[in-house]
């Protein structure tokens, strides 16, 4: 019997479900669009590390742990007009939202590390989808499940019968 032998081995280039790249991260071999669960990195990815600290209303807050050092990252929305990402207390990023909330901001947490936050808000003003990438690398990820709140909207207006 001949043995079989692998000459190499590379990450998936697409989702296995939807069949798209634009939201598969092949490192962790997450889809956005298909995963359903929370993907929190506390585990250290090319030297970074990324934890969440604060989930609020519409707004987040991260640790994250570099070689360079640590930085606070944070997402506010809750700004009338205007949304915001701060990294150690002042401002990378801040965008007006006159119709609707921003879906994607690219920013420098250091010199050379480039961030990148990406929110999706459903009509009720809570998270859709986060997610937060550091140099092309997802560290983070949380898609928000309506299903409390359209079982109470069924149950107020007596749509289940």
């Amino acid at each position: 019997m001949n043995k079989i032998r692998v000459k190499n081995e590379t990450f998936a280039i697409r989702c296995e479900v939807c069949h798209k790249t634009d939201l598969f991260y092949p490192e962790t071999n997450k889809c956005l669009r298909c995963e359903t669960t929370t993907y929190k990195a506390n585990q250290v990815i090319g030297g970074i590390t990324v934890k969440l600290i604060k989930n609020r209303f519409l707004y987040k807050e991260f640790n994250v742990t570099t070689n360079v050092g640590t930085f606070k990252v944070a997402y506010d929305g809750r700004e009338l007009g205007t949304e915001s990402i701060w990294v150690n207390d002042k401002i990378a990023v801040r965008t007006p939202s006159l119709i609707w909330f921003v879906p994607e901001f690219n920013f420098n947490i250091d010199n050379n590390i480039k961030g990148k936050i990406s929110v999706r808000i459903w009509p009720w003003f809570t998270f859709r989808r986060f997610a937060f990438e550091i140099d092309g690398r997802l560290y983070y990820s949380k898609i928000g499940k309506s299903k409390k709140l359209m079982n109470w909207l069924l149950k107020l207006f007596n749509w289940n019968k």
